[in-house]
């Protein structure tokens, strides 16, 4: 696909082929279209990638791989969900709701917000939250 020449005010972004992911930010000037540009939004994602599928084998789900790398044995592969929730046995994840988010990094740096309003009661009954990342592509669980 050819670069979107600049400025443009409209893409069309219908029958991008699948498989490919487009990235794209975005820039606005003010109403009179005179003024600068502001800054450039964060870089979001455009299409869809197909589907990459393993099956985990302590869930026996079907996990998308997406952009990740898995080079090692299929019969050692567990999902990303598996391997967090085995990760430290020491602070086990509450089940029901115990995963608060789940992201498969695509680039060097990520954002989020996390709307936390039960906080105060979990924290009464001593439950703390952590942030667990761990590295696809590795036969270590």
């Amino acid at each position: 696909p050819e670069l979107i020449p600049y400025p443009q005010s409209d893409v069309n972004v219908r029958g991008l082929p699948l498989g490919i992911r487009f990235e794209a930010c975005v820039a606005f000037r003010n109403k009179l279209g005179t003024g600068p540009f502001s800054k450039e939004s964060d870089i979001g994602h455009i299409g869809m990638l197909a589907a990459r599928l393993l099956k985990c084998t302590y869930c026996f789900t079907d996990f998308d791989l997406q952009t990740a790398e898995y080079t090692r044995a299929l019969e050692n592969f567990w999902c990303p969900l598996c391997r967090i929730r085995h990760l430290d046995p020491f602070n086990a994840i509450v089940e029901q709701s115990g995963i608060l988010r789940h992201h498969m990094f695509m680039r060097p740096t990520v954002s989020f917000n996390l709307d936390l309003p039960e906080l105060k009661a979990w924290r009464k009954e001593e439950q703390s939250i952590f942030a667990r990342c761990i590295k696809v592509n590795s036969d270590i669980t």
